[in-house]
């Protein structure tokens, strides 16, 4: 029960990192109207701007200061991917973001260069069949808006989908793990 709460504690954290930069990402592309960050619409233009394939831009980090051994495994787990944006993050954390098939990875590493998380965004065509379906039969008069993915090194390789789901009233966060579903957080519309 430790290591779930543990877990969820380090997935909670990435999404609502995730979720403050998307509204501001949606306050900016909105430009003063009353935009709901995880609307449908912009979910989707989020994703289609970033095109097809593989791509990234080099970021305006020095790659010096990134940790060796941050990047050594960054090549490993991701040996066909290039031109990857680098962050130097506080305390001497990093990230790596980039774009394959639609698909954004954003990749977190601790000062020592371990890996400590890995975030996917996509839409609701790259989740996988059995959690949109698991997803779908529950809450068969909802939308899926997007899908937040996360893998830390405590899921032992099972990921946990933070589905963002609305209908015509509320906007709702589903997880799901190990084929195990809850509601994670509720939101009403105004």
């Amino acid at each position: 029960k430790f290591f779930m709460k543990k877990y969820f504690l380090i997935a909670g954290a990435m999404l609502l990192f995730q979720a403050i930069s998307s509204y501001a990402h949606a306050q900016q592309a909105e430009k003063g109207k009353n935009a709901y960050r995880f609307s449908i619409a912009l979910a989707s233009s989020y994703n289609t701007e970033q095109g097809s394939g593989v791509s990234a831009s080099i970021g305006n980090t020095n790659l010096l200061s990134i940790n060796a051994r941050a990047m050594k495994d960054f090549r490993k787990r991701y040996a066909n991917v290039s031109g990857e944006a680098w962050t130097d993050l506080d305390n001497g954390k990093s990230r790596a973001k980039f774009t394959v098939n639609g698909v954004n990875h954003t990749v977190y590493y601790a000062k020592n260069g371990n890996w400590t998380a890995s975030l996917k965004n996509y839409t609701e065509d790259k989740l996988p069949f059995e959690v949109r379906d698991q997803v779908k039969r529950a809450y068969y008069d909802f939308t899926i808006a997007f899908v937040q993915e996360v893998e830390t090194p405590e899921s032992d390789g099972k990921p946990t989908y933070i589905i963002h789901i609305e209908d015509k009233h509320t906007y709702q966060f589903v997880r799901v793990c190990d084929g195990k579903m809850d509601i994670w957080k509720k939101l009403n519309k105004q």
